[in-house]
């Protein structure tokens, strides 16, 4: 039978399809949302995939290994990859949201062809902070993405540090997932407009 919701920690589930913002301010308060919700996924048979920026894939790595992950396995078998920004967001050279939807929604398919009923996506929004082409149209892409992401079985967080985010970005954030993790606690997020309005509101901003 396939599962309709997915333990992000051990007490917390939320629907499969669930696109959400995690709001931090330090590494400390990034892991403790990542780790937790990486381990259950890997102790339950899901596909974890994470993009990391503020965090290493060594410090990520060791971290998990502390927590009992047998990471140079998991990432052989394929269940756990962890990458950087230019591996994904940023390979072409810049950002483009309808690229980097194609390769997210590949990674989704080729997951499910191998066997894995759920998908789990833990991806750093940080290198939308640098100065790289495309890199202006993060909150585009999270509108786009999120009418994709609602078509199969994963979860995904996008992690969004407070302290470097401008508070219209953080705005725009709130607006674009529909759920959002503020120290520690699942919020229903009163915020969240249907992606179709919010990219409507955006062209209008850019005329």
């Amino acid at each position: 039978m396939r599962e309709t919701e997915v333990h992000l920690f051990p007490d917390l589930s939320v629907p499969l399809g669930t696109h959400i913002a995690s709001f931090y301010r330090n590494l400390s308060q990034l892991r403790s949302v990542t780790v937790p919700f990486i381990c259950k996924g890997l102790e339950q048979g899901d596909k974890c995939v994470c993009v990391v920026e503020e965090e290493t894939k060594d410090g990520l790595e060791e971290v998990l290994q502390g927590q009992g992950v047998d990471v140079e396995a998991t990432v052989a078998s394929g269940q756990l990859s962890i990458h950087i920004a230019d591996e994904t967001y940023l390979s072409p050279g810049y950002f483009s949201p309808e690229k980097m939807i194609e390769y997210y929604e590949g990674v989704l398919r080729t997951a499910i062809e191998e066997g894995y009923r759920v998908i789990r996506v833990s991806g750093e929004v940080n290198w939308a902070l640098r100065a790289c082409p495309g890199v202006e149209r993060l909150m585009e892409y999270e509108a786009k993405v999120h009418k994709m992401l609602v078509r199969y079985p994963q979860v995904t967080i996008c992690h969004y540090n407070m302290t470097r985010f401008r508070g219209d970005m953080i705005m725009d954030a709130l607006r674009v997932h529909p759920l959002c993790i503020v120290g520690g606690l699942l919020i229903r997020n009163h915020f969240y407009i249907p992606p179709d309005q919010f990219l409507k509101e955006l062209q209008a901003r850019n005329l």
